[in-house]
């Protein structure tokens, strides 16, 4: 889509169009710069769960700290509701990979979910909420928007979500559900992949034909 930069200038009338062009275009130029340091500057930053409530087949995040491809943030700890409890009960697989998955921007619009029936499903959601002003001691309820995110599994259809990997699910001795610590996400910062490649490098060097030697 394309991203019209609005004109700020004495006397405009305003429209929610200006501020939402204006904070795509925002985006973009955090993305851009984001993109010098890194070729692909998105994944996980954190993902945690809840063990217990996983015995029991259900999937609960309790952290969540990721960047999607398309450059949105998701930060539960500062801005984001955490995800549904997803139930796996009726999974039947011995692995599966958990997905955070947001749906897609529709440039036609309608990404809000108004309460009405649609057939795909949509970006956003709003919520009513009490802010703090900081400069003064008032309280107002403000409209904030709230990204609808879900936990999905790789083995369900998801053309219409944008989806990042977050976890793989993997069976016990006893037959339940655990979070695989060997599954490797993709990471956005070098010092989390830090305990993988070290596994990685000891294996490699423990395999070479002159490693006893």
């Amino acid at each position: 889509m394309k991203i019209f930069r609005p004109l700020w200038r004495d006397g405009a009338f305003l429209v929610p169009q200006q501020f939402q062009q204006q904070a795509r275009w925002d985006a973009h130029v955090a993305d851009t710069v984001s993109r010098m340091a890194l070729a692909h500057p998105w994944g996980v930053l954190r993902a945690e769960f809840d063990a217990s409530a996983l015995t029991l087949s259900r999937l609960n995040a309790t952290r969540l700290i990721v960047r999607f491809a398309d450059g949105t943030l998701i930060d539960t700890e500062l801005a984001d509701i955490l995800p549904p409890v997803r139930d796996v009960s009726d999974v039947m697989q011995d692995s599966v990979e958990v997905l955070l998955a947001l749906p897609l921007l529709s440039a036609s619009g309608g990404n809000l979910d108004d309460g009405q029936e649609s057939a795909r499903p949509r970006r956003w959601r709003a919520e009513q909420v009490t802010v703090q002003e900081l400069a003064g001691h008032e309280r107002s309820e403000l409209a904030v928007l709230r990204h609808a995110l879900t936990l999905r599994l790789s083995t369900e259809e998801n053309a219409a979500f944008l989806t990042c990997p977050v976890a793989r699910l993997v069976r016990d001795a006893q037959g339940q559900w655990i979070v695989d610590p060997e599954f490797i996400r993709r990471c956005c910062r070098w010092r989390q992949a830090r305990r993988w490649l070290a596994s990685w490098a000891s294996c490699y060097i423990a395999c070479r034909p002159d490693a006893d030697a």
